[in-house]
C-alpha cells in the first residue's frame, strides 16, 4: 500500500477548508418556498408565508420590488430567522407573511438587494403568482 506524504494531506485539508469557507461567505441563490415553484392559491381571509434564503452577513435582504395590489393582498409581517448552524457565513431565511384580503389574481415581486445601493441591480429576484378565491361558506352558517 502506497503512503501519501503527511504534508500533501495537510495541504489538501487546508485547501478544502478554504474553498468551504469562501463558498459559505458569498451571497447564495435563494431557496424559495414550495409556493414559488407552483402558483400560490389561497382563500380570502387566510394568511400564507413565503420563505426565502437570506444571508444578512452579506448586507443583502429581501424587499418588495413592486407595491402589492391592496385589493387582494396585504403584508402582515416579515422577519429574519438566523441560521441554526454555527458555520461562519451560514444563511438564514426571511419569512414574509401575507394576508389574502380579496378575490383575484396578482403577483408578489421580490428583490434581494443591499438597501443602501439604490441604483444597483438586485442580486436575485423572485416572482410569485397568487390566486385568491372567495371564502368558502360553511354549511349551516349564513
Amino acid at each position: 500500500m502506497k503512503r501519501v506524504p503527511t504534508l500533501r494531506i495537510l495541504a489538501l485539508a487546508v485547501l478544502s477548508l478554504h474553498v468551504l469557507f469562501m463558498s459559505s461567505c458569498r451571497a447564495q441563490k435563494p431557496t424559495q418556498s414550495r409556493e414559488s415553484t407552483n402558483p400560490i392559491q389561497c382563500e380570502a381571509g387566510r394568511p400564507f408565508a413565503i420563505r426565502l434564503e437570506s444571508n444578512r452577513t452579506t448586507g443583502y435582504q429581501w424587499d418588495l420590488a413592486e407595491p402589492l395590489d391592496g385589493r387582494i393582498l396585504k403584508l402582515a409581517n416579515s422577519e429574519y430567522k438566523a441560521p441554526d448552524s454555527t458555520r461562519l457565513g451560514a444563511p438564514g431565511e426571511e419569512v414574509w407573511t401575507f394576508q389574502a384580503v380579496g378575490k383575484g389574481r396578482t403577483k408578489i415581486a421580490m428583490k434581494y438587494a443591499r438597501p443602501w445601493e439604490k441604483n444597483a441591480a438586485p442580486a436575485r429576484t423572485a416572482v410569485f403568482d397568487v390566486t385568491v378565491r372567495e371564502k368558502k361558506k360553511r354549511a349551516g352558517k349564513p
